[in-house]
């Protein structure tokens, strides 16, 4: 069964944030999903924009493979001092059972954990940093460079995941 979920995301971004690090999205996305190709529950998946598939990180011992998963759209927007951030995640998905932790398989849905990242580089140091937002995240949160420490935006909500088949 194909399941379709749309994922959104924003944050405020402050003046100093926007002028000296160029903060921006990136164009992909870790998803927690159950894997039927290697019948694992709750595997994190990592999305990237333009691919296939996705890649499921399984076990160790498996090695990670490439998972019926893709994202179908993604679109970032800035709009004043805003950037938000809209995919649509599509999963084929079968029922299983997970033979080493005995959980069965469920489709994505709204509560499907999600991890996005922003990416931004430090004028002031000359390095390349990421900022991660995520579901469960406690908000509001503010974003601040990892090198000189300046608030770079502020995250009002955490993402949302919305079903849509």
């Amino acid at each position: 069964m194909l399941r379709s979920v749309e994922i959104t995301a924003e944050v405020a971004v402050t003046a100093q944030g926007n002028l000296l690090h160029n903060l921006r999205w990136e164009r992909g996305l870790e998803l927690s999903l159950d894997c039927f190709l290697c019948e694992r529950t709750d595997r994190t998946a990592i999305f990237e924009w333009g691919s296939p598939t996705a890649i499921c990180t399984a076990e160790p011992e498996a090695g990670r493979h490439r998972t019926a998963a893709r994202i179908e759209a993604l679109e970032c927007a800035i709009r004043a001092e805003r950037q938000s951030l809209r995919a649509v995640v599509d999963s084929w998905w079968s029922p299983f059972i997970d033979g080493k932790c005995d959980a069965k398989a469920r489709p994505l849905g709204s509560e499907t954990p999600v991890h996005l990242t922003l990416s931004y580089f430090c004028r002031r140091e000359h390095r390349s940093g990421t900022s991660q937002v995520h579901t469960g995240m406690t908000t509001p949160t503010t974003l601040q460079c990892q090198y000189c420490n300046v608030a770079l935006a502020t995250c009002e909500a955490p993402p949302s995941i919305r079903l849509l088949s």
